[in-house]
């Protein structure tokens, strides 16, 4: 017969990489070679990628230039006295927030339905419902509100001032990038689905 421990052990299952881990992957990818790898009808990001940065990035890059903003020159406070109580500060982040992962967990489920994720992963399907039935980008759309509350709750005008600029950058470089993929992957499916459900409301 065989000598115990001449067999082989059975080849380890690959676990799939989590959201973070992916955007970490991604990240160091991006620092050691200038550009994120992109599979087929998958984006890209870098210089010479679809998008100089992925959303993740560009809402960390804001969240850490409001905090030295607010660090080095002034916190800028704008909420009036009465609602300055801690409070109330921490009851409109909780709500704000409980939103946006709220409809984070709906966005995910749809696509993990139709085979990809929030993670920037190869797109494998066309997400439609659920909250993708009242906007085309529902996860960007509730990073607004989160982003507000989270102004509220330090008290600080530099995330507020920021909200928009970060907005802004989804709807004029993230958005139409991810566009321009799903057209070239489902064509007149999502074509129709685009005449049917609004960007943004």
């Amino acid at each position: 017969g065989r000598r115990r421990g001449s067999e082989r052990p059975p080849a380890a299952t690959q676990p799939a990489m989590s959201v973070w881990e992916h955007v970490s992957h991604e990240l160091y990818v991006l620092v050691t070679t200038g550009s994120t790898t992109a599979a087929k009808a998958q984006l890209s990001m870098g210089l010479s990628g679809d998008m100089p940065l992925f959303p993740p990035f560009a809402l960390l890059l804001m969240l850490a230039t409001a905090a030295s903003l607010s660090a080095l020159v002034t916190r800028a406070r704008f909420l009036p006295e009465a609602a300055s109580g801690l409070a109330f500060r921490v009851a409109v982040f909780a709500v704000a927030f409980a939103a946006m992962v709220s409809v984070a967990k709906a966005c995910e489920a749809q696509l993990v339905a139709k085979g990809t994720n929030l993670a920037f992963t190869p797109v494998k399907g066309l997400a439609t419902s659920g909250p993708y039935q009242v906007s085309r980008n529902p996860a960007y759309l509730a990073t607004g509100p989160a982003l507000i509350g989270l102004a509220v709750l330090f008290d600080t005008a530099w995330i507020l001032a920021g909200t928009p600029l970060l907005l802004l950058y989804f709807d004029r470089v993230v958005v139409p990038a991810e566009e321009r993929l799903l057209k070239a992957e489902f064509g007149a499916e999502f074509e129709a689905y685009c005449r049917q459900v609004r960007r943004w409301l």
